[in-house]
């Protein structure tokens, strides 16, 4: 489970709940690219699913 980091260094990575109720399936999510879409999804109050090696 990807934990959210309680410190948002700037204005636009603060929660918005843009993606409220919307589910994401992220591929990949164990590092790079995936991982920090992850983060950005969950502070945006989607309900993620991750999947990675």
């Amino acid at each position: 489970m990807i934990e959210e980091e309680k410190d948002h260094t700037s204005p636009a990575e603060k929660p918005s709940g843009e993606l409220h109720g919307r589910t994401a399936l992220i591929t990949g999510a164990t590092s790079g690219i995936g991982l920090e879409a992850a983060r950005l999804f969950v502070r945006q109050d989607a309900n993620v699913i991750v999947s990675g090696p």
